[in-house]
């Protein structure tokens, strides 16, 4: 049966969205303007290359009479398509599919800037300092599909990183925008956010100055206070 936005998604990395996209993402497009997607391609592309002469390396001991030293490199190259293999799968659009849908706004326009709020507890072990809420400002390129203003609902979707002390302590947001160009989907999906949703957005993205770096989240508890002092975990699930 198929799955229609704003419902939960499939399983990815040992965990369910609760509420998901849940489309077939354009991925001419998600080529073109997911930043994230170009990273991991070039990684992919470097762990491959690497993964070549290693095999090179592994052949050509073996055959000059060190097995012991080419077993070892053998392990090496194993490591080495595990970790390619893992940017293989963050190409595949799963992140529209199955990311966790949430909130955006443009909080700037030059440079372009979606501010992004997403629930950060992990739901699995003590969250003592009470943290609720990761908040994120992404440096946009190039959006489409939405006028560039201030104000402007932007919905984005998530995929989470390692957890730590009851959290998930960064996560990449992503517009939809960057996955479809089909305007319904966008209206589905900022329908599928609750109001009080896009309301603590805005209410947060003023509580938060923007900050430099792919990983720099502003964490906030279920009063709207900032909880400092949390160093996320990079690397995602």
């Amino acid at each position: 049966m198929e799955r229609e936005i704003g419902e939960p998604g499939e399983f990815l990395g040992g965990s369910m969205a609760s509420r998901a996209v849940n489309i077939q993402p354009d991925m001419q497009k998600v080529r073109r303007l997911d930043t994230y997607h170009r990273t991991y391609r070039r990684y992919l592309w470097r762990s491959m290359s690497a993964l070549a002469g290693l095999l090179v390396v592994v052949v050509g001991v073996y055959l000059l009479g060190y097995p012991k030293t080419a077993f070892a490199f053998a392990c090496l190259t194993y490591a080495v398509f595990l970790f390619g293999w893992r940017f293989r799968r963050m190409l595949t659009g799963d992140a529209y599919r199955n990311g966790l849908l949430v909130p955006g706004i443009i909080t700037a326009v030059a440079p372009l800037r979606v501010t992004v709020v997403a629930e950060v507890e992990d739901g699995e072990s003590q969250n003592s300092r009470g943290i609720v809420w990761g908040v994120k400002h992404l440096t946009v390129p190039a959006l489409t599909m939405h006028p560039e203003q201030l104000g402007e609902r932007v919905p984005c979707v998530a995929l989470f990183g390692p957890g730590a002390d009851g959290i998930y302590t960064d996560y990449e947001p992503r517009p939809l925008a960057w996955g479809t160009a089909d305007p319904a989907v966008i209206e589905a999906a900022r329908a599928a956010i609750p109001p009080e949703e896009w309301e603590l957005t805005e209410e947060l993205a003023t509580r938060t100055p923007p900050a430099e770096g792919d990983y720099s989240i502003s964490f906030f508890n279920d009063d709207l206070e900032l909880v400092p002092n949390v160093a996320p975990v990079v690397g995602l699930m």
